[in-house]
């Protein structure tokens, strides 16, 4: 009788310790997915800080452009000369600086149209972006407010010569100049082929 209550014992604590075991890995499981869960929203929080901080600075960097500049009539200098443009208190050091790499944004005068008065147009270069970033950036209010704007499609934009160009997104990854928006760019598959470079950039124009 002993014997037989002995090895019900047994047979009873592996019982409980199979359960145990089985209750540590379901919940090891759902610790697992509710990790991955939270890291997502983390990064998509993270992302959409980053889109808007992006869109405050190069808005707030390209109005104090133009007021410092407004004076003048043309605007002249390249980012080397943010450090002097920060110290005369023309433009701040958060607008000025690109939050991704840490480092000032690329800053070109060029002509408005051709013809037209060299620095009469200056072009923000925002680069360092990832493929999420870069098409939520493309795809937010800060096309709205440029002259020109484009992203990388297969390769870096380039500096454009002047504004005065046609739009074609699907061919140049350019989405609005002078002439206009691209016909395809309130379609939002359209920018499926743009910012698939890992490391993109953007080109914010304006005069």
């Amino acid at each position: 009788m002993k014997s037989i209550k002995t090895r019900n014992s047994r047979s009873s604590n592996k019982k409980i310790r199979g359960l145990a075991l089985l209750e540590i890995l379901i919940a090891i499981g759902i610790l697992g997915i509710i990790s991955a869960g939270v890291a997502t929203l983390a990064s998509r929080t993270f992302e959409e800080q980053n889109a808007s901080l992006i869109n405050k600075s190069v808005t707030d960097l390209s109005l104090s452009l133009k007021k410092a500049f407004s004076r003048v009539g043309r605007y002249s200098g390249s980012q080397a000369d943010f450090g002097e443009l920060i110290a005369a208190g023309a433009i701040s050091e958060n607008s000025a600086t690109n939050p991704i790499i840490n480092a000032y944004y690329g800053y070109t005068t060029i002509p408005k149209y051709s013809g037209a008065a060299s620095g009469s147009a200056f072009v923000i270069t925002i680069s360092g972006l990832s493929n999420t970033l870069c098409k939520k950036i493309v795809t937010g209010p800060l096309v709205s407010d440029a002259s020109y704007f484009a992203a990388s499609l297969k390769a870096a934009p380039t500096i454009p010569s002047h504004f005065d160009v046609p739009a074609d997104l699907a061919k140049d990854g350019i989405i609005k100049t002078l002439q206009g928006l691209d016909g395809s760019a309130n379609d939002p598959t359209s920018y499926s082929v743009m910012c698939e470079q890992g490391d993109n950039t953007i080109l914010y124009g304006t005069y």
